[in-house]
């Protein structure tokens, strides 16, 4: 069994980040000894964590990267040293600043774990400086997806081992199709903030709407824009259309009932979401944005791919896939499940545990 520690900002939040550590978390507790640290709060996990499992943070409040940097570098060295960690896994490669100069004649395997696509920076410098520093230092990066593997070699003369291991989905495969498109139900579910591109499917619910008037849209999730959001269904006059049914731990009900599944991300490290819909056998629509969909997708067999954040494309997308006969959407369901299982929790571990 191996000491093995994911290192991320606060377990307690409610992301995809946060979801996907959990699970691979449980999973290779099942034969090893993991813990997961925080840099700050994390004590209250949003998501479910295995008992055998050890929850522990630096900080028990909010810190500054810039100005509590050296202490951040401290308590970490000090923690991976009094626990004897042996596999270090950097959940976001934000944190490299600090596990990179903590971990530092160590003998630690490092191991840098990049959500985001390489292209995507979300204005932070830190996040570049830690790619950079893991590039050089850590022993292995993995990206989620082929394509930002081969972007992150072209960009930078690493050292490091880069490969891609796709998220993990954490529910059993479902193996039955049900008749889910007598619900009339699209179903879109993440953090409602500009990147994930909410307000645009707003926009082309408008146009599904008017063409298919018994159709709702059910949003999950919570965020920065939720009330920006709300605000806009009520001037769009799709109030009555659209659900807004907030964070929610079990989205099983969701996915079970949803007849279409959209992702309207602006940008994306992978998409989670896309892969979770189509274990339960639901069609996917999405924006074919540069990281994530276009592997996930297959074009007019398990999904449609539409423009890049064009409102007019992704209605007609939408329109397309309600509009299916039936033999026609029972194709993209039995598509979807059989795409689906290369992403069982056994198969990703399995991945994993090569490179701990």
């Amino acid at each position: 069994m191996k000491n093995i520690c994911f290192l991320l900002g606060d377990l307690n939040l409610a992301g995809g980040t946060e979801r996907v550590t959990a699970i691979l978390g449980n999973a290779l507790s099942l034969d090893n000894n993991v813990s997961i640290l925080s840099i700050n709060n994390g004590m209250n996990p949003f998501f479910c964590i295995r008992e055998n499992i050890t929850i522990s943070c630096l900080f028990d409040k909010s810190i500054s990267a810039k100005k509590d940097a050296l202490k951040v570098i401290k308590r970490l060295r000090k923690y991976l040293k009094d626990n004897k960690i042996q596999t270090l896994i950097v959940v976001d490669s934000i944190s490299c600043i600090f596990s990179i100069p903590a971990s530092i004649g160590l003998g630690i395997n490092h191991i840098c774990w990049e959500h985001f696509g390489y292209n995507i920076s979300l204005g932070s410098n830190f996040r570049v400086m830690g790619r950079r520093l893991a590039s050089i230092f850590s022993n292995h990066i993995v990206t989620l997806t082929t394509l930002d593997k081969n972007i992150w070699i072209s960009k930078l003369n690493a050292r490091s081992n880069i490969l891609a291991i796709p998220n993990p989905c954490p529910f059993e495969i479902i193996n039955t199709i049900d008749d889910k498109k007598k619900n009339k139900i699209v179903l879109a579910v993440g953090r409602l903030s500009h990147e994930k591109g909410f307000d645009l499917l707003l926009d082309a619910w408008v146009i599904v709407s008017k063409k298919h008037p018994d159709w709702m849209l059910h949003i999950v999730g919570t965020g920065s824009e939720e009330k920006k959001l709300l605000t806009q269904s009520e001037i769009l006059k799709i109030n009555h259309k659209v659900f807004f049914h907030g964070l929610k731990s079990d989205l099983i009900p969701f996915y079970t009932k949803a007849a279409i599944f959209c992702l309207p991300s602006r940008v994306e490290g992978f998409g989670l979401a896309l892969i979770e819909a189509q274990n339960f056998g639901t069609p996917v629509v999405a924006f074919d944005c540069e990281i994530g969909p276009r592997e996930l997708i297959q074009h007019h067999k398990n999904g449609i791919l539409c423009k890049e954040n064009n409102v007019i494309s992704l209605a007609n997308g939408l329109i397309e896939m309600i509009g299916l006969e039936e033999y026609e959407y029972n194709s993209y369901v039995r598509e979807s499940l059989e795409f689906s299982k290369k992403f069982s929790i056994y198969n990703i571990v399995n991945l994993w545990k090569k490179i701990i």
